[in-house]
């Protein structure tokens, strides 16, 4: 498989989600090279329709939802909490990509965002250890336009884009980021704060692909915030711990 598309959701999978799975098709279809690929839905929910009767039996694997290339995985298995973070590291960890994108569920993509393959496998990338770079960026973007991580009080000051959308090969969860796409502590938020951070303080500053896009379609008002000041106490904490010499990602 060359890429895992990794998607969380907790609407209706018609309503939302499926706009962005129909914008990964239409971008993987008009891309000159020809991936193969899977998209993971992590939901607390069946993608379809499931008799009531039936629903508890679908625990513990991915499971066809009948439509191509797109498949659903339980948000409430044992080890899963239910938070966003751990739905995300859930759906990587039953996937099978070289590259692992993660998504949103109200944000379309468009054929531009496969080119952080590409960005991965370049010069720019040849001598990093680390091969992760982020969508979602307009042309032009860098650290004087566009929305930076905050500076923490435990290291030298440092300007970091945060990396909202990240695009990881999969040897470099493996080998370097402790099997997780983020950082599990976290529940929603700040969690793509500490990824580039990480990066940047050893050694490998973040690169964004830009000129890859996103277009969200619901606005806001969806996004869980409840628990913004939690996430960023680990943030907070995260960093701590790494300028007293925890350089551990996850």
């Amino acid at each position: 498989m060359d890429i895992s598309f990794i998607m969380i959701t907790n609407q209706k999978y018609e309503d939302v989600a499926k706009r962005a799975v129909d914008s990964i098709k239409a971008a993987i279809a008009t891309y000159p090279k020809k991936y193969t690929y899977e998209i993971l839905i992590c939901s607390p929910y069946p993608l379809t329709d499931i008799a009531e009767e039936n629903r508890n039996k679908l625990i513990g694997s991915v499971h066809d939802i009948g439509e191509e290339n797109v498949f659903w995985i339980k948000d409430g298995e044992e080890g899963v909490s239910g938070n966003g973070i751990a739905a995300y590291n859930h759906g990587y960890a039953w996937s099978l990509g070289d590259y692992i994108f993660v998504l949103n569920d109200d944000h379309l993509i468009d054929a531009r965002s496969l080119r952080a393959i590409d960005f991965l496998e370049s010069e720019l990338f040849e001598d990093r250890k680390y091969k992760v770079t982020s969508i979602g960026a307009n042309k032009g973007v860098n650290i004087y336009n566009s929305t930076l991580i905050p500076v923490m009080p435990y290291v030298e000051p440092y300007r970091c884009l945060i990396m909202g959308f990240p695009v990881y090969q999969r040897k470099t969860i493996r080998n370097y980021l402790g099997d997780n796409i983020f950082n599990p502590r976290f529940k929603h938020h700040y969690a793509d704060n500490w990824l580039p951070f990480w990066l940047h303080h050893m050694g490998e500053p973040p690169i964004i692909c830009d000129d890859t896009p996103l277009y969200g379609f619901l606005g806001p008002g969806l996004s869980t915030t409840h628990n913004d000041d939690y996430d960023f106490d680990v943030f907070d904490d995260l960093t701590r711990r790494f300028s007293e010499g925890d350089h551990n990602y996850a």
